[in-house]
């Protein structure tokens, strides 16, 4: 798992290098627990992975009372950001922030494009 680890982290630092939009990268276990982030000096890791699985229970409850399992990938605007999250192999989830002066397809697109990259390494 370490070089599964290391390689996760050079592909996101590659990734916010080649897109200067990402405001910040954190991926997660299924337990909430930050696994490899690259966020602003202001963020909490820690604070920003529970914010992130609380999130997630809160959409697969709503899940569960509409018939469905879980979403594949939720989308959130706000004034200034976006915040993508997308459900990754072995039961992680990618959270990207993106400004919102990115076009929202644009960010969508690009998060896909790392979520696949990333479940290719994860295996």
């Amino acid at each position: 798992m370490p070089d599964t680890i290391n390689d996760i982290e050079k592909e996101i630092q590659t990734f916010k290098e080649n897109h200067p939009e990402t405001m910040g990268i954190i991926i997660i276990n299924d337990e909430g627990m930050p696994i490899v982030s690259i966020l602003g000096e202001d963020e909490d890791e820690t604070g920003y992975a529970g914010a992130t699985a609380e999130f997630l229970t809160s959409i697969s409850r709503i899940a569960g009372y509409i018939g469905e399992k879980e979403a594949e990938f939720m989308m959130i605007k706000f004034n200034s950001t976006y915040f993508i999250v997308h459900h990754l192999s072995s039961g992680l989830v990618l959270g990207a922030r993106f400004s919102s002066a990115t076009k929202l397809g644009i960010a969508f697109t690009l998060t896909q494009m790392l979520t696949k990259n990333l479940n290719k390494i994860i295996g």
